[in-house]
């Protein structure tokens, strides 16, 4: 083959090289990431792909996960306390336990409690109800209890009888001689200042005018006397 002939091809051959080499370069450097940190995708060539990936996605994960920054999430409410509502002021519940052992007879018998303005009838009926509870105890110390609520209130009631004015002389001497009894029993249990009270009503007896609750009370006053000496 002559040389002229084969030279122009031999240049033509080395361009079309030369462009396929080339173009080729180009297609490498536009796949290359850029130096922003995002991957280009050709226009031309993957249009439906148009879509660019962050070099480092877990830096925004919560950005791509809300649509918008951390700083911009609202926090979650705190539900509020309800107010507390004032309560009413209700009146006191009644109680129809009773308080003392003079409510509780006085409840049975259907009577309001006894005052001194009572009548001596009625003073005496609370005070036989109440000495005749003791006889009911089953033992000593029992019966000794029974002295210790009941002893009090049979003292009560027999101030109120003796309060009364014109008394008569076997009215005064039931009052007196309940009164020294009910006393009595309450040293029996060990109240000191029962003794004492002992005394005090045996030298008013004595000071009656009645002479016969005048010698009824220095009687007890020697028995009141003579039971100091043994304590």
């Amino acid at each position: 083959m002559p040389t002229t002939k084969w030279i122009p091809t031999l240049l033509l051959s080395s361009l079309i090289g030369l462009l396929f080499l080339t173009g080729c370069s180009s297609e490498e450097e536009s796949a290359k990431p850029s130096d922003n940190g995002f991957v280009v995708v050709d226009d031309e060539n993957d249009r439906a792909n148009q879509i660019t990936v962050p070099v480092n996605p877990s830096s925004d994960s919560t950005t791509e996960q809300n649509g918008e920054p951390p700083e911009a999430q609202a926090e979650p409410e705190t539900p509020s306390q309800p107010e507390s509502q004032p309560q009413p002021n209700l009146p006191p519940q009644q109680s129809n336990i009773p308080k003392t052992v003079l409510e509780a007879v006085a409840n049975s018998l259907e009577e309001p409690v006894p005052t001194a303005e009572s009548s001596i009838e009625t003073l005496q009926q609370f005070i036989s109800i109440l000495n005749n509870e003791p006889r009911k105890a089953r033992n000593q110390q029992e019966q000794n209890q029974l002295f210790a609520i009941i002893a009090p209130e049979v003292d009560k009631l027999c101030d109120m009888m003796l309060s009364k004015e014109e008394l008569s002389q076997t009215v005064k001497l039931y009052a007196y001689n309940t009164k020294y009894t009910a006393l009595s029993q309450m040293v029996q249990i060990g109240d000191k200042k029962a003794l004492a009270r002992l005394g005090q009503m045996t030298a008013m007896m004595s000071a009656e005018e009645d002479e016969l609750v005048s010698r009824k009370g220095r009687l007890l006053g020697l028995e009141t006397a003579t039971h100091k000496r043994l304590l």
